[in-house]
């Protein structure tokens, strides 16, 4: 009979918890930018770019500290100059896709930063990891075996205050081609610059 009694009174308990949770406990009101474009993605606005900012100037990508495949420079002399380009591709291709949709109306590429308008944001970055991977791998096993890699940590800056207004972290495969680091470096330079210039877009 308790055991009854004691069953009843703990649904009863149960039920007035699950119905303050639905009406009495009020969400939290937060700004949507959509869905995650990049891997990681840590968003500190608190309204769109738009409502404060009319341009971008987009600097050239950073090779310090990068993690860097080891080649034998004999058999492979170009490679340091093909992990260079990858410092313009990147934020050439972002700039490049952002004027296209209308983006902010200046974008500006640069190296540095001289007398900023107030009104524009600074998008930085550096490079995280470079590696051309094996095309043996990639065509003999496939399932991401052997793939190339090209990835980024990124943020977008006040130009004035330098206060940051988002931060990524993004990497770019290329899995299934049989090209050489050129061509893997290329295409993977230009999907990563695609895709940050659509997480830009989401944050206008």
């Amino acid at each position: 009979m308790r055991f009854g009694r004691l069953a009843i009174y703990l649904l009863v308990v149960l039920l007035l918890f699950s119905c303050a949770g639905g009406k009495g406990v009020k969400e939290t009101k937060e700004t949507s930018f959509g869905k995650k474009v990049l891997g990681t993605e840590r968003i500190y606005l608190t309204e769109p770019l738009r409502n404060k900012y009319s341009e971008i100037i987009i600097l050239d990508f950073s090779l310090e500290g990068t993690n860097i495949q080891k080649v034998n420079e004999k058999k492979h002399p170009d490679f340091k100059d093909t992990v260079k380009s990858l410092t313009t591709l990147v934020p050439d291709t972002v700039a490049e896709h952002l004027r296209q949709r209308g983006i902010f109306k200046s974008v500006v590429r640069a190296n540095s930063v001289d007398n900023p308008s107030p009104r524009a944001v600074i998008l930085k970055a550096r490079f995280t990891s470079i590696t051309s991977g094996n095309r043996a791998l990639r065509f003999f096993v496939g399932f991401g075996a052997g793939s190339s890699t090209v990835g980024v940590d990124g943020e977008l800056i006040d130009a004035v205050t330098g206060k940051v207004l988002a931060r990524f972290i993004h990497n770019r495969h290329s899995p299934a081609s049989m090209g050489n680091y050129k061509v893997v470096f290329n295409a993977d330079g230009k999907n990563l610059g695609k895709d940050i210039a659509r997480f830009i877009k989401k944050l206008y």
